[in-house]
């Protein structure tokens, strides 16, 4: 119970939700997806933006 009182007062830090996976596999349709039933952000990178 004390714990739970605890969390209650504490700050909420934001969710983050990473999908991973191999080329072709749908990361982005479901990124997509996630973002608009939940409202969120979406922020995308491949290796190649990252590595160059």
């Amino acid at each position: 119970m004390a714990r739970a009182a605890a969390a209650a007062g504490a700050r909420q830090l934001p969710l983050v939700v990473v999908v991973l996976g191999a080329t072709g596999t749908g990361k982005s349709r479901l990124a997509l997806q996630l973002g608009l039933r939940f409202g969120g952000e979406i922020v995308s990178a491949d290796s190649m933006q990252l590595l160059s």
